[in-house]
């Protein structure tokens, strides 16, 4: 189970995206938004940073780069 550790035993299912949703409340930001959304920041930063898309898909493990129609997150 991901997050786990023997003292708790893992996060319930959705914990975290409501702690997520519960954070970005707290700091102001009035948009829907999930956990996945952290996974589209980080492989963003990394190409800025001059990673390239075979580093990126080691990083976050991305098994199928099949192409996907772009929807709009907002």
């Amino acid at each position: 189970m991901p997050f786990s550790s023997p003292d708790t035993g893992g996060f319930a299912p959705g914990s975290v995206g409501h702690l997520f949703k519960k954070w970005l409340r707290a700091a102001g930001i009035n948009r829907s938004g999930c956990c996945h959304f952290i996974r589209h920041s980080c492989a963003t930063y990394m190409l800025e940073g001059g990673a390239d898309l075979w580093e990126i898909q080691l990083q976050l493990v991305i098994l199928d780069w099949t192409p996907r129609p772009f929807t709009s997150m907002f």
